[in-house]
C-alpha cells in the first residue's frame, strides 16, 4: 500500500550559532523590528528572507546578543504531519524546506506561545507556535484571512 504524500508547515527553532553571526555582521538585511513585548531590554527582528530573531540589547556598552532564531519549514514527505501510522511509525520520510518569504506584518502574543504573522503578498494569517528548546518545532496554523493591499 502506497503512503499519501503531505506537505506541513512548522515553525522550527534554530541553533543561535547558525544565524547570529549574520545579523551583527550585515549580511543579513533586517526588514521589522519592533520591542518584544513581554521581554523587557529585548527585541523582535524579523529578516527579509522571513527569519525571526529574538535579540537581547546590550546594556551599559555591552554588545547585544541573540537569544532564539525561528524560521518556518514546509516539511513535505511521507507522514509529514508526524501523525503516528498503522503500523506504528510516526516519523515517516521529511524534507525540510525553509519558507523564504517577507513577512507583512507579525506580532508577538501575550502569552509568549506563538505569534501571529502574514506574509508578503498573501492574505492568510498564520498563527506560529514558537519552540522553547533549538532543534525543536511548533505547530503553524491558519488563523484567519484578510484582503491584500
Amino acid at each position: 500500500m502506497q503512503q499519501a504524500t503531505s506537505s506541513t508547515l512548522y515553525a522550527i527553532r534554530l541553533p543561535v550559532s547558525s544565524k547570529a553571526a549574520g545579523l551583527f555582521d550585515g549580511n543579513v538585511q533586517v526588514a521589522q523590528a519592533r520591542p518584544h513585548p513581554l521581554l523587557p531590554g529585548h527585541i523582535g527582528l524579523v529578516d527579509s528572507h522571513g527569519v525571526y530573531y529574538v535579540v537581547r540589547l546590550g546594556e551599559g556598552g555591552a554588545r547585544p546578543t541573540v537569544a532564539a532564531v525561528y524560521e518556518l519549514q514546509l516539511c513535505t514527505g511521507n507522514n509529514a504531519a508526524g501523525v503516528t501510522t498503522s503500523t506504528g511509525s510516526s516519523s515517516g520520510s521529511l524534507f525540510p524546506q525553509p519558507v523564504r518569504q517577507e513577512w507583512r506584518a507579525w506580532e508577538p502574543l501575550p502569552d509568549d506561545e506563538g505569534l501571529l504573522l502574514s506574509h508578503r503578498g498573501s492574505g492568510r494569517i498564520l498563527y506560529a507556535q514558537l519552540p522553547l528548546c533549538e532543534g525543536e518545532r511548533g505547530a503553524v496554523c491558519l488563523f484567519g484571512a484578510h484582503e491584500e493591499r
